[in-house]
């Protein structure tokens, strides 16, 4: 389940089919796997932050000190206390998949709002800085095409 409808997702043109979170007793059984796991990453075809399995995943491996998990998310969702849960979690690395430099490029490709996903992660960002566990890594992303590619540079300055 996803609160975008980014162009360059099947979400966009229904192709998912019905949306739906991850059943609890899926998640029990595949908790033997996780348990074996060294390495994972928890993206695809959702915001990672509306799914209850997801919460439930990165505490139950918040002592796995063995274990890196990767996860995206478009920060709409963060808030000061998601960004705590974060890290007070088994999760090592996070990564806003925020397209675009611009407001105006950031709505057409994502549907969404730039400013309310750019507070997202500065929010996470101050946070971790207040944090004991200040080794979450956090990094945005941009999928390359040509309606932002004109906005690469702009996109590694905001960034930086």
């Amino acid at each position: 389940i996803c609160n975008l409808r980014c162009v360059m997702c099947p979400h966009r043109t229904a192709a998912v089919g019905k949306s739906q979170h991850m059943p609890p007793d899926i998640f029990e059984r595949l908790l033997g796997f996780v348990a074996t796991a060294s390495r994972m990453i928890v993206s695809g075809l959702g915001e990672p932050f509306l799914a209850p399995v997801f919460w439930r995943l990165v505490q139950h491996c918040a002592d796995r000190h063995d274990l890196f998990i990767r996860a995206n998310s478009n920060a709409h969702l963060v808030t000061p206390e998601s960004a705590r849960r974060l890290l007070d979690s088994g999760l090592k690395e996070i990564s806003f998949s925020l397209d675009a430099a611009t407001p105006e490029t950031y709505a057409r490709l994502r549907g969404g709002n730039f400013m309310r996903s750019r507070r997202g992660i500065e929010v996470m960002c101050a946070e971790r800085r207040g944090h004991p566990r200040q080794s979450l890594e956090i990094f945005i992303n941009m999928t390359l095409m040509r309606e932002n590619i004109g906005e690469a540079v702009a996109f590694v300055e905001l960034a930086v």
